[in-house]
């Protein structure tokens, strides 16, 4: 049987959902199974916003459940999670989402007002507070059901101490796609 980092996740929300999954910085606990609920709800968001398998999404977000649900959420569905440095200058952002050919990003507050208008993509949520053209990513997905869209894993690694994107499959690599993007591989996972 083949394994990865999400299948003890998954393995758990369904079995356990009331057992702390994460705290938050701010001391907010998550459990299993609400953090399952919301990466369901923004895998299917992700699909309604109209992106595909095989699309990349970027974070330029801080440590918390939001980052944790996009890698989940991300691999759930086959797409590419680009995770960006948010300590990186503006520019440095810019680039990389236009290099990955991101067609959705989340990004902090604070990096979000930053980020070059060029390298923005149509669809971009913000963390933590407000910026303008952005919007909220909290409230991406509350109204998709908590089901989970399909069956993906997904493994995606931080940037490399160069400072550029990098990514590693979770179980196979299909390579036509940039060193910045993930490949994923069907499975049978999720929660129900």
């Amino acid at each position: 049987m083949r394994t990865n980092l999400t299948s003890g996740f998954y393995r758990i929300a369904g079995t356990q959902p009331d057992r702390i999954a994460i705290v938050d910085p701010d001391g907010s606990p998550f459990t299993f199974g609400e953090l399952g609920r919301h990466v369901n709800q923004v895998s299917r968001a992700l699909r309604s916003s109209g992106l595909g398998t095989g699309d990349v999404v970027a974070g330029v977000v801080h440590n918390g459940h939001e980052y944790l649900e996009l890698v989940l959420a991300t691999g759930q569905v086959g797409m590419y999670f680009v995770p960006v440095n948010w300590h990186l200058s503006p520019s440095e952002i810019g680039y990389i989402l236009r290099d990955s050919e991101a067609k959705l990003v989340v990004a902090a507050a604070g990096q979000a007002r930053e980020i070059p208008p060029g390298a923005l993509p149509a669809h971009r949520f913000v963390v933590g507070g407000a910026a303008a053209g952005w919007r909220q990513f909290e409230e991406f997905g509350r109204d998709e059901p908590a089901e989970a869209w399909c069956a993906r894993r997904c493994i995606t690694l931080p940037q490399a101490a160069t400072r550029s994107p990098s990514c590693t499959p979770a179980t196979r690599w299909s390579s036509s796609r940039s060193s910045t993007r993930n490949r994923c591989s069907e499975t049978s996972n999720g929660i129900a």
